[in-house]
């Protein structure tokens, strides 16, 4: 009976190790080394950065966006054909982006005008992602959905200066005087946290090198730069405050190449 019961247990080691011994062989990736693992992407992303502005009584002040272009970079590591980390790089200004709609006294509406704002004042991401791939066409082109924490770090704190402006211009185009006189303010000086979801397509080219494009959303949660304002309406005598502030969020769209080590 006990060599019934050790003939049986040695059965069922045996087959066990041949087992996973197989799963081994079945699921074997062809790239040996951590090197061939490892992947680096370059680009140009086209940033929308995005600007909110606080209640104005008077309705002259909105919303407003600006698009502008940053360098950035990717390191990646494969763990296995569908997940991959990488660690990335880029760096944009902060700007402040109002847009205005002014009327005149008799409430007639002048075409909307945008005015930007920006100071030496920058941000710096750096994110940790995960990506998975949805593969098509001998894997020639992969979808590339992803989410990230993103470390945005910032490095000018107070206010810095004051000016005047006269939005109508030297020609008066608007008819009238609509002055500002505006302060830049920058808050959370270092570490800011933020959240990344985007996707993107790969499609291979030639031999190691796939083109890469895509979009990204980067969401802040702390206001990181501000522009006070106070405006003079000549015509219809109205004064106001407004702030235009940002979060540093951004809507990236993204287009660069891949290379695999």
């Amino acid at each position: 009976m006990r060599s019934f019961t050790k003939i049986g247990l040695i059965t069922i080691l045996t087959f066990s190790f041949a087992f996973a011994n197989a799963q081994t062989l079945t699921n074997f990736n062809p790239k040996p080394t951590v090197w061939d693992r490892i992947y680096v992407k370059a680009g140009m992303s086209m940033n929308r950065t995005i600007s909110d502005v606080s209640s104005d009584p008077n309705g002259y002040y909105n919303q407003g966006h600006f698009f502008d272009s940053a360098f950035r970079m990717d390191l990646g590591f494969e763990f296995n054909k569908r997940v991959a980390f990488e660690i990335g790089y880029m760096r944009e200004n902060l700007w402040l982006t109002r847009t205005y709609n002014v009327t005149d006294a008799l409430g007639l509406q002048r075409s909307p005008l945008t005015l930007l704002s920006s100071s030496s004042a920058s941000i710096t991401f750096w994110n940790l992602r995960m990506n998975t791939n949805f593969s098509f066409w001998k894997e020639r082109i992969k979808i590339v959905p992803g989410v990230a924490y993103v470390a945005g770090f910032t490095f000018a704190e107070g206010a810095q200066g004051g000016s005047s402006t006269n939005i109508a211009g030297s020609n008066n185009t608007l008819g009238f005087d609509f002055n500002e006189e505006t302060t830049w303010n920058s808050y959370n000086r270092g570490l800011n946290h933020f959240i990344e979801v985007g996707a993107s397509i790969e499609m291979k080219i030639i031999g190691k090198l796939s083109f890469v494009g895509g979009g990204r959303m980067i969401h802040g949660s702390k206001r990181l730069a501000q522009l006070d304002i106070e405006y003079f309406h000549s015509e219809n005598f109205d004064t106001g405050e407004v702030q235009v502030f940002t979060y540093g969020s951004v809507i990236a769209y993204d287009l660069g190449l891949k290379f695999d080590f």
